[in-house]
This record gives structure tokens, sequence and C-alpha cells, in this order.
């Protein structure tokens, strides 16, 4: 009876008083999770114009189906934008709010304002580098300047740039040529090139090279690659959705990049430990010039460490070996496809070498004609047609918009490298676009290869010897052509960067007149011992 009456008494209390409040509670959470779809999905005032986005998701399903049908993202972009009519395309991926710029004006706007020297600080960013925003490349105010500026003095003090890094690209030019001499049928040139990249890179951080079959060198590079293809500028779904690595960790990505996080790092802290344990008062590259750093009385531990240190590493490995071996790539297929540039680009080579002397191509000087086709190569096909992420750290405007204090800025270097009002015929391969009148570079400002402003990319001077002394060096020793039953390629792979397709090659090795002792119908010794016929080097002169 006692029992009936606590009962009736309870669930009277809890009507009466309970029941409203709980609904109150439940009223005012879903009020603030409504404010929360609203405050995030509704377009800002002013913003640049696009599609309209979807609760929660925003335009990510669209973004994906268009990048799917059109071959890239920067091709989704392309796309979007001409529908709207706009130079300027807004869009939500998640509850992000992202701009693309197109246009030249639009894109010194954002290189060259300090409103977008910022990177976004968000789960792509974090988890790249190990779960913290580290490195340089990823990175924005103190930690960035303090690393921008160590990394431009010291690289230069390892000879970027300079004849130092100059004679260790020919060096490794040496190898491989020597290698081709011996697979002259039938290559797959593509196989080749980051191992060629990642090895010079290699030896300026580490000290040392590794042969081109070295399985320690292939693994470096397998890690880099599956890490690359589960990423993407616009951050992938994972990062727009990172509760995804808690209800699928295999299928967002998350386990495998963790995974792959995981050896690389063991794989960079190793080295720096050899290096710990083996250092002298003499300087042998990246390594220990970091390492003396972060030794030196009053450096900030916080900025200079050694887990920041394998970031850098990371960052000069995965920017360094897929853009510069990636344009490579398609500077040679390019060579492949016409084969009557690829014979003037041969014969501009042989005048340039004196006769009785070694090739060497170490400096463009008196060679516009190559020059200007590299410039068409890279203009045609360019490895990083979308640059960014950049992040705006105050709320300002581009080109009449209104860009959010926060927003990702991505650019579109695809769109004014293909501008027909610029090129005129941009689909097609002309490095004469590049030249004069009277045989001199032009047109190759504002073309944005390696970016402007302070953001400039600091692997320059590198990256551009090594494509100009690989592509001078490969064409003036062969001859490259087509397979009749292996078509060349015509699309790129698209992903964070865009690559060429594996293609195959017939290379044939070239004797050139001009190259050839005086009197002699043989090779010169030099150059026949650097190739590797050394059948040409033993014989006598008749």
């Amino acid at each position: 009876m006692w029992e009936n009456t606590i009962a009736a008494e309870e669930s009277v209390y809890l009507s009466e008083n309970v029941w409203p409040k709980m609904i109150y509670a439940a009223i005012f959470l879903i009020g603030l999770i409504l404010a929360y779809v609203f405050r995030n999905f509704r377009r800002p005032e002013n913003f640049p114009p696009g599609p309209e986005g979807l609760r929660f998701i925003g335009n990510v399903p669209l973004i994906k189906r268009l990048s799917r049908e059109k071959g890239g993202l920067h091709l989704a972009f392309s796309s979007l934008a001409e529908q709207f009519k706009t130079s300027i395309l807004g869009l939500q991926l998640g509850s992000d709010l992202v701009v693309v710029v197109f246009s030249e004006d639009n894109l010194a706007a954002v290189h060259l304002d300090e409103v977008f020297n910022a990177r976004p600080n968000d789960f792509f960013s974090r988890l790249r580098t190990f779960g913290v925003c580290k490195g340089v490349t990823f990175t924005d105010g103190d930690l960035w300047l303090e690393h921008h500026k160590f990394a431009l003095k010291h690289l230069h003090q390892l000879g970027f740039g300079k004849v130092k890094v100059k004679n260790l690209i020919k060096e490794e030019i040496s190898h491989f040529v020597k290698l081709l001499n011996n697979q002259r049928d039938d290559v797959c040139i593509t196989k080749y090139l980051a191992r060629l990249v990642l090895n010079v890179l290699w030896t300026v951080v580490a000290g040392t090279r590794f042969s081109l079959d070295d399985p320690k060198l292939g693994r470096l590079l397998e890690l880099m690659n599956s890490r690359s293809k589960a990423f993407d500028f616009s951050g992938g779904l994972l990062n727009r959705f990172p509760w995804m690595r808690f209800l699928a960790p295999d299928k967002s990505g998350y386990k495998l990049i963790s995974n792959l996080n995981s050896e690389l790092r063991n794989f960079l802290m190793d080295e720096i430990e050899k290096h710990k344990g083996t250092r002298t008062d003499e300087v042998r590259d990246f390594m220990d010039l970091y390492l003396e750093k972060i030794d030196a009385p009053g450096t900030d531990k916080g900025i200079f460490n050694e887990d920041q240190l394998v970031a850098v590493c990371l960052d000069f490995f995965i920017a360094g070996s897929h853009t510069t071996s990636d344009t490579l790539g398609f500077a040679l297929l390019a060579m492949t496809r016409y084969p009557d540039v690829q014979a003037k680009v041969q014969r501009c080579l042989d005048a340039a070498v004196l006769p009785g002397t070694a090739p060497d191509f170490t400096e463009e000087k008196g060679m516009n004609y190559v020059s200007a086709v590299l410039l068409e190569a890279m203009r045609s096909c360019f490895v990083a047609p979308t640059s960014g992420p950049r992040r705006a750290t105050r709320t300002t405007t581009v080109g009449g918009y209104t860009i959010p204090q926060g927003t990702t800025v991505l650019m579109s270097i695809h769109s004014i490298l293909n501008d027909k009002k610029r090129w005129s015929d941009p689909e097609m391969f002309r490095p004469e676009r590049f030249l004069d009148n009277d045989g001199n570079i032009t047109n190759s400002d504002r073309l944005y290869f390696f970016g402007r402003g302070k953001r400039r990319c600091i692997g320059e001077a590198l990256a551009r010897n090594f494509i100009f002394q690989f592509f001078t060096s490969l064409l003036y020793h062969f001859e490259f052509s087509a397979i009749p039953d292996k078509p060349l390629p015509t699309t790129p792979v698209a992903g964070i960067f865009l690559s060429p397709q594996p293609f195959h090659v017939n290379l044939r090795p070239r004797i050139s007149k001009q190259i050839a002792e005086p009197g002699s119908r043989f090779l010169h010794p030099v150059l026949a011992a650097e190739i590797g016929l050394e059948e040409y080097s033993t014989l006598h002169r008749r």
C-alpha cells in the first residue's frame, strides 16, 4: 500500500516538475543543433557564387562526382566556375567554407596579400604530420617563419642552385644514363624518375645516395606514393568528416594513413639516430645542420626539435619528389609525342657542346629554345593545377566578394595556364609562344609554377636545376621514340598532383657529329665512358 502511494506521488512529481524541464531541455538542445546547422550552412553575405550545398556535407558529393566525370579536381572547379560565370567560386565542403580563385588578378591578390599567408589548421593538416601541424609546407606563424628562414639559409649553404648540387645531379644522371644504355627497348621511363629525384633529395638531407634498385629507396618511395593517394588538397572526406575515423577506420583511409605515417616516421628517426651517433664538427648534410641548431644555446625547443625535423624532411621529399619527377615525365612524354620538337631540341644541344668535350648542361644560357620547350611542357600539363590551400586570417575581399575569416582558399593555376585570351591556342603544344622575334624568352612571368610572395617554393632552385639537367642530358644521349603497339597516354593520372600515366619508349643512343673527335667516327672517350659505352672509349682513332 505504501509502495503504491509513493509510486503515485513520484509519478505526479515527475509529471509536474521533471518532465517539463526535460522537454524544455530537449527543445533547447534541438534549437542549438538547428542553430549550429543554420550557422554553418547559411551562405555568408556577399560570398562568391557557387552551388547550394546539402546539410552537413555541403558540396562534397557534387565535387566528387564532377572530379570523376571531368578527370580531376581542377576540372571540376573549372566546370563550376564556368557554370556560374564567375572567376571566384564559393563552396561548402562539409561545414567549411572554401573559395577557389581564377584569373591572374585574383591569383595575384591571394599570393601577395599577407591575409592569405596562413594554412588551414584542419584535420588533414594535422594528420599528415602525425597529429600536430608541423614542418614547413602546412604551418604558419612563428613555426613557419623560423623554419622558412632556416631552410633558405642552410639549403643555400648546402649548395642549392650552386655548383655542388649541380654536380650532384650530374652524377645521378651519369648513373641513370648507364642504366638506360642497357635497357634501350621498351623502357618504362616514368618508373625511374621519382627514384632519381628522391635520391638527390636524400643526398642533400642525409648525405648518402642509394643505388636505383636499393629496396630501401623503393620502400621510401612506395610509402610516399601510397600516402599521397590518400590525400588531396581539398582535404578529402576524412578531413571534412574526421569522425569517420572512429566509425570506419579502414574505409575512410585513416588506418592506412596512420600506418604509413608510423612507418615513415620510424624510417626517418632511424636515420636521425644514426646522424646523432656519427656527428663531427664537419657538417655533412641538412640533418647535421638541424641537429646542430637543436643543440645550440638559446634554441626554442618548441620550434626546433626532432619531431619537427622529421616533418621538414617529409615536406622536402613529398613536395620535391612528386612535382619534379612528374614535370620531367610530362616533358619527356611530350618529346616522344612530338619528334620534330625533340629533334630541334637535340640540334640546340649539339650546338651547345664544343667538339671533343663532354656535355655540361648545368646552365640554361644560350639554349632559349630548350627553355621554351620546358616552359611549354609545364604550361600544357602542370603538375599542381590547384595550388594551396591558404587560410584567410581575417575577413577580407577579393574581386569584390567577401572572404570570411577562416575560409580555405584554393588557387586554380590551371585556369591561367589554359586561358584562351592569353594563349589563343592553349590546347596546342607550341614552344614558340615563349620566344620573341629575336629568340629571347618571353611570356614567362606570372605562370605561378613555384608560387609567388612569401610562400614561394623554397626548393625552386633545386627543382629547376634537376629538370633542366636531366631533360637536356637524356635528350642529348638518346632519341626517344614511341612503340607502335603501345600508344602514348593522352590523359594524366589525377590526384593531389597530376602525374603522367606510365608510358614505354624505345631509346636509341645518339652519336652526334658535334661531339665526335675531329677526324674520328667514334664517340669521344669522355662521353663514351660517361654513358657506359666502354667499347667506344677503348677504340683507337682510325
